[in-house]
């Protein structure tokens, strides 16, 4: 049979700020789209203009050839400069051509797939290509390439990806690798994604890489990242979100650049302090004193430096300070290399002879301090070592905590760390040592601006975090999230120490009184609230005022913590922390699960009979609030009332786990509520929360086979409306955001005013009048 192949481009003129990745859809109604193998982007940005190339390949498991038609949804403006389709191996290139169809090519591919997500569409010019064939038990290979400008405002430029696919073909086989270049006139400053987890380098202050990579990649989310550029020595930037009506969010970008003159950089004093108690002997040891090596041969020519040892006793390298020359750092070396782990563990003496030496407050002071053990020699009691710390750090010397291992108090390290300005890092006994050691050492190593302080001039913000700001390195990025009351244009105001000199960076900003672009930013100023908030009952002790904060947050933000970690998946069950972790699927993509350390899932056992219900929930179903149920009906109110108390059982276990110092689950704990106070994405891992979507500002929870707002409450007036019916689309016509909450799936239920809530089911209305659809529309 003649193999041959068309290509159109479909121009949608919807707008849309969502799309999906290339999909290929078969011809034969049948057959869902094709499995996708690898998926890989190479993202070049000169100046604002951005060329991406991708690379797909496509999988038919079937065993007959297929016709297909292959889409891919383009940014705005976005133009195909290429585009080739693998025929037996052989790279061959087509023929675009030009037509004019519409909407109704969008609407055709949802109501065939059954699949709202596809709505995500709507609203993007649509590259299409029909390709035959696509041999059996084989492969399409596509690539093409795209050319966009880059929308930028305030000295942000900002890059999306289309990610987004239908929950047929949502995660890659393989890899998905999204790589970005930057070259830029103007000197780049910060490079961050609120989507993705993403590795960032700058070369130098004109050229930047990001990107990032992972094996069967979830595809349920748009990649977008923001780079800044500015002329400053210190870069700043301002994004918003705010709901009309409603206090704003703010998220500021603060970086410096990148190229720094002998001249510029400052010479810090920094001293390393190692446990060489019996507990560190073999594999500890060895890793810990190759990083000091990394460390010390890392140090810059105007540097000052010393090393402490301690077990039973205390010996440090010299009795003062050394340069870093290369005869001291040899001689230091020496030292390390002389290292041997045995004794106790003299943890207060160890941390007060550090201290002691740090009596110039013109310089920046820093201290690396790494054990694995509680304090066992000399003073031993956490709350008078901290005392001691406090009294002798007379210089405000940052102590960097690093704990080893599992056997340690966290609850006294934290404290260590945050009373002295800096933070605590946790490492298993291998060679993960050395490498958060030598990444810690990598920030730091130049040190830029110091007790940073913002002045927001006439705007009223408030629970801006983190409470105190970090210092700035170079190459270091730093986010400060917030909330605001009042409007309007002001001055904002940096002022940090460089050395024993103060300095200030003015920057304009704009405070409106609706934004509605950058809808990730409530639910990551959410997530480090509650990160603070879980440090404090952490080290501070369980009240009742900051549990309820918890427990709000959580709620409005659909946030999993050990005092709400019964927001999981109608049909399953809270399990012990202890439990495996078993992924189920959803209805879009699949089970998400729990942050490390609480609010696990497992799936529920073939003879269990505890399962929640719409019972336990609320009764959502019976009031109006979700369409009828495709699940199972709803078991007796006594298995509800049972499945509610085994919740508060477990809510009850899983908030004691707080209270742990040492062990396992207490390193845990205290890494995952630092993760939670420095969230730089929106990322939801595999290891997330389960049964809870956040979408355009919204959250919400799966209940008996629907997602519902979390904002509903009974007696709302509802409209209800058919899924994939004419009103259906017709409120997608009048308001984008519609599309982008729809399409979390067949069954969903919105509030879309005080007292109104849109109900999409199988069983709703056809038509509804204009008048009436006013009602319920989001603008």
């Amino acid at each position: 049979m003649k193999r041959f192949w068309i290509m159109s481009t479909l121009i949608l003129m919807l707008p849309s700020l969502a799309s999906a990745t290339g999909l290929m859809i078969p011809k034969d109604r049948s057959i869902g789209p094709l499995a996708i193998k690898y998926h890989r982007a190479e993202v070049k940005i000169t100046d604002r203009v951005a060329v991406t190339h991708v690379d797909q390949v496509f999988v038919n498991h079937t065993n007959r050839d297929l016709e297909a038609t292959y889409i891919f949804p383009l940014p705005k403006g976005a133009t195909v400069s290429d585009f080739y389709l693998y025929m037996n191996g052989k790279k061959t290139k087509g023929e675009v051509l030009e037509k004019n169809r519409a909407r109704n090519i969008y609407e055709g591919i949802v109501r065939r797939m059954k699949d709202p997500g596809l709505l995500e569409y709507l609203g993007r010019d649509l590259f299409q290509a029909r390709v035959y064939p696509v041999p059996k038990r084989g492969e399409a290979r596509i690539e093409i390439e795209f050319t966009q400008l880059l929308p930028f405002e305030g000295g942000v430029n900002k890059f999306s990806y289309p990610m987004r696919t239908d929950r047929s073909s949502s995660r890659t086989m393989k890899d998905f690798t999204l790589s970005v270049k930057i070259s830029s006139k103007t000197p780049i400053k910060t490079i961050y994604s609120p989507s993705h987890e993403i590795y960032t380098r700058k070369k130098d202050d004109h050229h930047a890489s990001a990107g990032f990579e992972k094996n069967a990649a979830v595809l349920d989310r748009d990649f977008e990242l923001f780079y800044t550029v500015s002329e400053k020595d210190i870069g700043m930037n301002l994004l918003t979100y705010r709901e009309p009506g409603e206090p704003g969010f703010f998220m500021l970008m603060v970086s410096p650049k990148s190229e720094y003159t002998s001249r510029e950089i400052i010479g810090k004093h920094i001293t390393f302090v190692i446990d060489t108690s019996g507990s560190m002997a073999g594999a500890k040891i060895r890793h810990a004193k190759k990083a000091l090596k990394y460390c010390l041969n890392k140090l810059n020519p105007d540097d000052r430096f010393n090393l402490i040892r301690f077990s039973t006793d205390v010996e440090a390298f010299q009795k003062t300070p050394s340069s870093a020359s290369k005869a001291n750092i040899q001689r230091a070396l020496n030292f390390v290399n002389r290292i041997e782990a045995a004794g106790g563990t003299a943890i207060d003496e160890a941390l007060t002879t550090a201290l002691a030496v740090h009596k110039n407050s013109k310089e920046p002071n820093l201290i690396v301090f790494m054990t694995d053990g509680h304090p066992t020699v000399g003073e031993t009691n956490p709350k008078s070592i901290l005392a001691h710390s406090r009294k002798g750090n007379r210089v405000s010397a940052r102590v960097f905590v690093f704990g080893i291992g599992n056997e340690i108090n966290t609850h006294l390290l934290d404290k260590i760390s945050s009373e002295n300005f800096a933070e605590s890092t946790y490492a298993k006994p291998n060679e993960e040592i050395e490498q958060k050691l030598s990444a810690f050492y990598n920030k730091v190593s130049f040190p830029v601006l110091s007790d940073l302080n913002m002045d927001f001039g006439s705007i009223h913000e408030y629970d801006v975090l983190p409470k105190r700001l970090s210092d700035l390195f170079k190459g270091s990025q730093l986010l400060v999230f917030g909330r605001y009351r009042n409007r309007g244009h002001t001055a904002l105001t940096l002022r940090g120490k460089v050395g024993d000199k103060t300095k200030k960076f003015v920057f304009e900003g704009r405070f409106p009184k609706k934004a509605s672009e950058h809808d990730f930013i409530p639910r990551l100023w959410a997530t480090r609230k509650i990160g603070f908030l879980l440090d404090n009952i952490r080290l501070g002790g369980e009240k009742k005022e900051l549990v309820d904060e918890v427990i709000r947050l959580s709620k409005r933000y659909g946030i999993v913590t050990p005092y709400t970690s019964y927001l999981v998946t109608e049909d399953q069950v809270v399990a012990r922390p202890s439990q495996p972790v078993i992924p189920r699927p959803t209805p879009r993509g699949p089970i998400r699960r729990t942050r490390p350390g609480w609010g696990r899932v497992a799936t529920k056992s073939a003879d269990s009979s505890s399962s929640p219900s719409a019972d336990v929930l609320g009764g959502l179903e019976a009031e109006g609030a979700i369409a009828p149920s495709v699940m199972a009906p709803p078991p007796p109110r006594a298995k509800a009332k049972k499945a509610r108390s085994r919740f508060q059982a477990y809510h009850r276990e899983e908030s004691k786990l707080l209270e742990k110092n040492t062990g396992a689950t207490a390193v845990d704990f205290a890494e995952t509520v630092k993760g939670m106070k420095t969230a730089k994405s929106d990322a939801v891992d595999e290891d997330d929360a389960a049964g809870i979507r956040h979408v355009a500002g919204y959250t919400f929870k799966f209940r008996a086979g629907a997602w519902v707002d979390l904002k509903y409450k009974p007696g709302m007036q509802t409209l209800k409306i058919k899924y994939l019916s004419k009103a259906y689309f017709e409120l997608l016509k009048k308001s984008k955001k519609l599309k982008r909450l729809f399409g979390l799936g067949q069954r969903v239920t919105i509030v879309v005013g005080k007292n109104r809530a849109i109900v999409v089911g199988p069983d709703g209305r056809d038509t509804v009048s204009d008048s009436e659809l006013k009602k319920y529309l989001i603008k």
